[in-house]
């Protein structure tokens, strides 16, 4: 019997605070870095919206009970990050996304509180980070 070739996974660049970070997670996980689509899992997607939505960061107590809840148990949340800031530049202390970040559950939020309801229901595409599921 002969074994499968594993090939190494490509090198993503080191992120940087100069990339420009995309979400899109209206109806959604998408992810664009610097052009680029990244890869995300879903946990990496709700920790992402998490800090997006607070831009001046959260200590990890903050970001700890918005992923968990009440059930706090930081170590978790750190390997989280610690993983999520291999493909996307996290700054610790507080915990914020240092690219330039956009998404489109902000832009959607903006034009809301601008009272442009109509473009904001033309931008909505669904849920924030509904995954698609398979029909059988």
């Amino acid at each position: 019997m002969t074994a499968a070739l594993q090939l190494p996974a490509p090198l993503l660049p080191a992120p940087s605070a100069a990339s420009t970070l995309r979400l899109k997670f209206l109806g959604g996980e998408r992810a664009v870095l610097d052009g680029a689509p990244v890869k995300l899992r879903r946990r990496f997607c709700e920790i992402l919206v998490i800090l997006a939505t607070h831009p001046s960061g959260m200590s990890g107590g903050q970001l700890c009970s918005a992923l968990y809840g009440d059930w706090v148990e930081t170590q978790n949340q750190a390997v989280e990050v610690h993983r999520l800031s291999k493909l996307v530049a996290i700054q610790r202390k507080p915990y914020r996304v240092v690219p330039g970040v956009s998404a489109d559950l902000l832009d959607v939020s903006a034009l809301l509180a601008e009272g442009r309801v109509l473009e904001a229901v033309q931008l909505y595409r669904g849920s924030c980070c509904r995954t698609r599921t398979r029909r059988s």
